[in-house]
């Protein structure tokens, strides 16, 4: 249970600890020790049922914070909120960090920023009807800007700054229907020196899905991610010069019981390829990689163990990086 505090406030919060064996290679023994942090998030919030005004921040880095405005009444089938600050950008089926692409997530994942969260302003309309669920957001937010004309766009971290904003306009399509939930999601700038991003995912899960031994045990989630980048001014883009990044994953839960799971995920990496071409295997670099990770998770009154072993396969260069992972956690 959250924590409630006077005024209708309310604490939350994300802390971890992991222990890593890293660097390896053919074996445990090649590699080395590493203690590390991911998540230190405390949230705080308001926002009560017959209350329309509200607000969501993050407050130890400051990662995102939100004013909040409901329009329709609680009761109704249909919701209008507008969100307004800070924003968690709407991108893909996770609201904060926990995105797969690649079959990496969270902080291991390398094709958007970890906390994906800029100034800007949201809309959001959700409808529900039975065991039908449907939501849309539509977003102004701060976008994404080349450093130089002929560099290559870093979806992690190439985003204008507050002063020289490039304003990114997107649209976040959801669909639920009993274990079934579908999203589509949309994002487009201009990049500068006449050049443009078209960003485009699409994510779905798949929960319990059959009232059968073992398959009513499973969960399931997949999804793809593609960013084009194309024009240019004085020979920055154009033919020959117009790529695109591409990844996706594929992940598997089998449940023990609701609080205990084993699950894998899978996914690949392709960056800076040419405009209609799969893989353009004269740019490969380390870069370009597929990543496989098996893991068994216990969760219990907000509390996690999960202990789990990482392959990552790079197309060239390849690195002794596989890790193997164990990771203390308690959200509240």
């Amino acid at each position: 249970m959250v924590p409630t505090l006077p005024g209708g406030l309310r604490v939350g919060g994300k802390f971890d600890a992991a222990y890593e064996r890293a660097g390896l290679g053919d074996g445990l023994s090649e590699g080395h020790n590493v203690l590390r942090n991911y998540h230190h998030f405390l949230f705080l919030s308001r926002q009560g049922q017959g209350d329309p005004i509200g607000f969501n921040a993050e407050l130890l880095d400051r990662a995102f914070y939100e004013l909040t405005a409901r329009i329709a009444p609680v009761d109704r089938s249909y919701r209008f909120q507008i969100r307004a600050g800070k924003i968690l950008v709407p991108f893909g089926p996770e609201p904060l960090y926990h995105k797969s692409y690649g079959g990496l997530s969270g902080f291991d994942q390398q094709m958007l920023p970890v906390v994906w969260a800029q100034l800007g302003a949201n809309v959001q309309a959700r409808y529900t009807r039975g065991r039908l669920a449907l939501a849309n957001d539509i977003y102004a937010v701060s976008g994404h800007a080349l450093t130089a004309p002929g560099a290559t766009l870093d979806l992690q971290r190439d985003l204008a700054p507050a002063d020289k904003a490039r304003i990114a306009v997107g649209d976040r399509l959801a669909a639920a229907f009993g274990p079934v939930t579908v999203w589509y999601s949309f994002y487009a700038n201009s990049l500068g020196f006449g050049r443009r991003l078209i960003l485009q995912a699409v994510d779905a899960t798949l929960w319990h899905p059959v009232p059968l031994p073992v398959l009513d045990r499973l969960a399931l989630g997949f999804g793809a991610i593609r960013g084009d980048i194309s024009g240019g001014d004085d020979g920055a883009g154009g033919p020959g010069k117009d790529y695109f990044h591409f990844a996706d994953y594929l992940w598997l839960r089998l449940y023990a019981w609701e609080w205990l799971y084993v699950q894998a995920r899978t996914g690949l990496y392709t960056f800076d390829n040419r405009r209609g071409t799969y893989l353009d295997r004269t740019r490969l670099d380390e870069r370009d990689s597929s990543h496989h990770n098996v893991a068994l998770v216990a969760q219990r009154w907000g509390a996690s163990v999960s202990a789990g072993y990482y392959w990552n396969f790079e197309k060239a260069n390849e690195r002794p990086d596989d890790f193997f992972r164990l990771l203390v956690s308690y959200d509240f």
